[in-house]
């Protein structure tokens, strides 16, 4: 009877406790972070690495979690042609309309862009909507 109690005792005060713990760790991991109307700031802490956005983007949306990353903002021609030259990113001009944002996540936004550019980035794709001078982008880590 004494070595089951010092069982029962042994599962709930150490064996319990570090299964929560690794429950909420696991959680936090996944548990997804999102954004509406804030600033590159906020937003930068946590987009990946690879995916920052200028400081001056204004007007930011964004959905982020272990695999995918979306941003939505407003942001100049001519920050935005920096941003892609600066990273490598390659981006070439509309020719046809092209949808302007077709995200998994975020909400989608079904106008048509007719002026601008699309881009690619790592491990997904992106359109700057010259005539609203918004950028929009997902990336996905998932084939």
């Amino acid at each position: 009877m004494l070595r089951l109690r010092n069982i029962l005792h042994f599962l709930l005060v150490i064996i319990a406790p570090s299964l929560l713990l690794a429950v909420v760790v696991v959680y936090q991991s996944y548990y997804p972070s999102r954004g509406s109307n804030t600033t590159s700031q906020v937003a930068n802490r946590v987009l990946w690495d690879r995916l920052n956005i200028p400081e001056a983007a204004q007007d930011v949306t964004f959905f982020v979690d272990w695999g995918g990353c979306e941003a939505e903002f407003a942001l100049e021609e001519r920050l935005f042609v920096e941003l892609c030259q600066s990273r490598d990113w390659t981006f070439t001009d509309i020719t046809e309309p092209v949808p302007y944002f077709k995200p998994i996540w975020l909400e989608a936004d079904t106008r048509w862009v007719v002026s601008g550019y699309t881009f690619n980035i790592p491990d997904g794709e992106g359109v700057f909507d010259r005539d609203r001078s918004r950028v929009a982008f997902f990336a996905s880590t998932f084939p």
